[in-house]
Formats: structure tokens, C-alpha cells, sequence
């Protein structure tokens, strides 16, 4: 069975790894050729650089070419999930939400807010969504007085690329060897606004200072697995099960009618658990959640094209997992 990954997160190493030990056949494309999962997907190509309907019609063209069998999409998702019906015409299965309103809703920081505000069961921070620099500079100025620092991201982001923090601080020489890529100034960020006559939507909203703790999901019938896990640095995880967050998570899988596997990022902000996203899709860190005994990818493929799934037997007992880069020839 074929399985294809086009342009994907470089931990997408790890699920075609996991997939290959299971037994299938793995395709995997991405628009840089000295892309890490090169080396060790069965076939690998490079994607022109193409959006939307093009890339959509790409898309198409390569699993009828390819003979795929299981397409497992992160470019361009939002729309290749308005044409899940053409690529079932081509008996392929699509790895992906397949309820386009509940996709569109946590698609959004904005109305993922609103949702889980109506359906109250996690507290949630506020959020201003702005589209000019004076909406921006009184958002600002109105979390910064109720909640302290800010920070901003676009109101549809993938893997946080757009989330900075406001630096509330005065220039000082100091702070050029800080190591606060995510940082910015105010002013720094209103001339970023500024130098544009339109600019996506930005949810402005308060910087959570507490830890932040992602929780890999997957339902299929009456079963449903949570994986938490707290980053405590850039190489190191901690995974300790929460009966509170497995219950918001599962809460939210019975009420929303999410059809793949999930991630939810919560942040706590002076000892209160708050909810930040839903990504409705494997997040780039769930692989790690082999180590206490769920190996999602496999799990959502073999649901997805029919296979009967058990729950594995998970431990989880507190561990910390810490994982350093080996080397790997591209070529």
C-alpha cells in the first residue's frame, strides 16, 4: 500500500520511519530537495512551487500518477479538503479533517475562542482580532493594561511561524545577546504593520506565562486517545497523564465530530489552565508519542482504510524524553 506525504514538517522523518516497520510503502515529496525525509522515504520527489488550485490539481495529477493509495496532506490542506470527493474518484483516502465547518472554525484563533467559550469547558484567554495599525495599537494597549505582555499571531498560522512576543522593555544594549528570537518591540512591530497597505488578520492577545502543554488526540468510534506532553526545552519532553486535560480533550472530540487525529496546545497563566489551539492534524511532535506506547500515524492510517483498532496499552508513568539529531547523508 502506498502511502504519500507531500510538503511536510521535517519530523514527518519519523512517521514515514514508523510506517515503513509497519510495512507500507512510502512517497514523500517537499519543495526544497535537501529535505531530511529524503533520506528515508522509498520514492521522493521535489514539488513545483505552486498554491491553491494549481497545487490542488497537482496534487490530483500525482496520486493518479503514483497509484496512491493513502494521501497524507499538510500543504495546502484547506483546500484539497473542499475536493475530498474528487481524490475518493481516484480511490485514494485522505489522511485529514473531513468536516470542512469544524476545519474552518479551528482554522481560525478567533473562532476557536469563541468556540470554546460557548462550550465553557476550559477557560480562554482574550483575544482582539485586528486589520489596521490602529486596531492594532488599541488592542494593544488594552490587553497590555489588563493582562501585562502581549503577544500577536495571525488569525490563521500553521506550527506558530507568525507568533511573536511584544517586548515591554526600553531599548538596551543588553538585550542584543538575549537569545529572544520570538521577541519583538512595539515599535519594531507597528513599523512591520506600517510598511504594508493590508495585512492579514492578527489576533492580539496576552502572553500566558506558565508552561504550555500539547496534547496529541485520536478518536475513532467510542475509543480516544490523549497524549500530553510539556516542552521543557529544545530537546527535551516530559509526558505525565492529566485527567483533567484528558477529559477537556475528549470533551471536545465527542461535541466537535473531529474525524482525524487532533492536537490541543493549553498554556497556564498564573497556575490557571487556559486553551490556545486546535490543529486539526498530526502535530509535528507526535511521533514522540511512541514512547509511551501510541504510534499515531500507523493508528490513523490503518483506521482510515478499514482496519479494526484496539487501544494500545499505554505508559504512563512521569518520563522525560530527551532526543539529540543524528547525521544522515542527503546523497
Amino acid at each position: 500500500m502506498k502511502v504519500w506525504f507531500n510538503h511536510w514538517f521535517s519530523t514527518a522523518y519519523y512517521f514515514i520511519d514508523s510506517l515503513k516497520k509497519a510495512g507500507f510503502y512510502v512517497i514523500a515529496s517537499n519543495k526544497r530537495e535537501s529535505c531530511v525525509y529524503k533520506t528515508n522515504a522509498d520514492e521522493f520527489y521535489v514539488e513545483p512551487d505552486l498554491e491553491n488550485e494549481e497545487y490542488l490539481a497537482y496534487c490530483l495529477d500525482f496520486c493518479k500518477s503514483h497509484d496512491i493509495d493513502v494521501f497524507v496532506p499538510r500543504k495546502g490542506m484547506n483546500c484539497i479538503i473542499q475536493h475530498l470527493a474528487e481524490f475518493n474518484a481516484l480511490n485514494v483516502k485522505v489522511l485529514c479533517e473531513s468536516n470542512k465547518e469544524v476545519f474552518d472554525i479551528f482554522n481560525s484563533k478567533v473562532k476557536t475562542a469563541s468556540y470554546f467559550k460557548d462550550l465553557n469547558i476550559v477557560s480562554v484567554p482574550e483575544s482582539i482580532l485586528v486589520n489596521s495599525v490602529d486596531e492594532f495599537v488599541s488592542a494593544y494597549n488594552s490587553i497590555r493594561a489588563h493582562w501585562g505582555e502581549v503577544c500577536i499571531k495571525y488569525d490563521s498560522d500553521e506550527g506558530g511561524q507568525s507568533y511573536k512576543r511584544i517586548s515591554p522593555h526600553e531599548p538596551n544594549i543588553g538585550r542584543i545577546s538575549e537569545n529572544n528570537g520570538l521577541v519583538y518591540s512595539l515599535g519594531y512591530v507597528i513599523s512591520c504593520l506600517e510598511s504594508v497597505k493590508q495585512f492579514k488578520p492578527i489576533v492580539v492577545m496576552p502572553y500566558l506565562n506558565g508552561v504550555e502543554i500539547s496534547v496529541d488526540c485520536f478518536g475513532v468510534d467510542n475509543k480516544f486517545i490523549a497524549v500530553p506532553r510539556q516542552k521543557l526545552s529544545n530537546r527535551v519532553t516530559h509526558f505525565e497523564q492529566d485527567s483533567r486535560l484528558y477529559a477537556i480533550c475528549r470533551e471536545l472530540y465527542r461535541v466537535s465530530g473531529l474525524t482525524a487525529p487532533f492536537n490541543i496546545q493549553f498554556r497556564y497563566h498564573n497556575n490557571k489552565l487556559y486553551i490556545l489551539e486546535v490543529n486539526t492534524r498530526l502535530s509535528g511532535g507526535s511521533w514522540k508519542a511512541k514512547y509511551v506506547g501510541v504510534d499515531f500515524i500507523s493508528l490513523a492510517i490503518r483506521s482510515l482504510i478499514g482496519d479494526s483498532i484496539e487501544i494500545p496499552e499505554m505508559h504512563f508513568q512521569p518520563k522525560d524524553l530527551s532526543n539529540i539529531e543524528g547525521v544522515v547523508e542527503l546523497c
